[in-house]
């Protein structure tokens, strides 16, 4: 019988991914580098290094579906990223099963306009060199797997702390203090909500007809002006009216 195996199950999509597989009654692996205790009835937990040779051989079987939500520290991408894709496809390509890439947007570098899955990258930062090479070496390598490949904007909601449209924004407003944008307030920017992109990726992992692909997940995308910010907010989130202000911007 296959299984799902998430690694980076204790992260932000992961965790989202086994609480919603549990609730459909799969059996479900979350594999993570700390040590936690199973949220659900379902869910079978295993600490381990997927950099570790073996490691991750010894756990999947043919017909499992895995959903690749783990990263390194954000600090660590320029050593350590490329080495776990590449023993991620040492240890699995030649196994039969639905490898599901959580990715983001880097890799397509700055864009000026609407851009879509077959757009050419631009210019690349430091950062979105390593998603474009780390995607080409998964989907380059030579195995038995089928890849799906979906591709999120920034995130928020449940769980995301630390992003743009993370407790700065939300967590202050809630205190009544100003919410805080790290970042330009009259910029065009995407938001992905963190719960559809975990149910994206179950969806995907289960239609043949993705296998091979890239898939954007349906965002928000539009502009972030001051307005539209505090108009959300004082909308959805508060019964009052807020502030909000920016600090910086931000570049990859």
């Amino acid at each position: 019988m296959s299984k799902h195996v998430v690694l980076g199950g204790f992260g932000h999509v992961g965790s989202h991914i086994v609480k919603k597989l549990t609730e459909r009654g799969c059996e479900v692996i979350s594999v993570s580098r700390s040590p936690h205790n199973a949220r659900y009835p379902l869910e079978q937990t295993i600490t381990g290094d997927i950099t570790e040779e073996g490691f991750l051989s010894n756990l999947v079987n043919n017909q499992d579906k895995v959903y690749l939500c783990c990263a390194p520290s954000y600090q660590n991408w320029d050593t350590d990223f490329l080495p776990m894709i590449e023993r991620i496809s040492q240890e699995l390509s030649d196994k039969h099963i639905v490898l599901v890439y959580a990715d983001n947007l880097y890799m397509y570098g700055p864009q000026t306009g609407t851009f879509c899955e077959n757009t050419s990258p631009s210019t690349l930062g430091p950062k979105g060199q390593i998603r474009f090479e780390a995607y080409h070496s998964l989907v380059e390598k030579k195995g038995n797997w089928n890849i799906v490949t979906c591709r999120a904007a920034d995130f928020y909601g449940p769980g995301v702390h630390q992003a743009l449209m993370g407790e700065l924004v939300f967590k202050s407003a809630l205190e009544g203090k100003s919410a805080i944008y790290l970042g330009s307030l009259s910029s065009v920017h995407s938001f992905t909500y963190i719960e559809d992109f975990a149910q994206a990726m179950i969806t995907l992992a289960e239609d043949k007809r993705a296998y091979g692909g890239i898939w954007h997940v349906p965002m928000r995308c539009q502009s972030v002006l001051k307005p539209s910010l505090t108009k959300y907010l004082n909308k959805w989130v508060l019964n009052q009216k807020s502030k909000t202000y920016q600090v910086g911007k931000r570049q990859h």
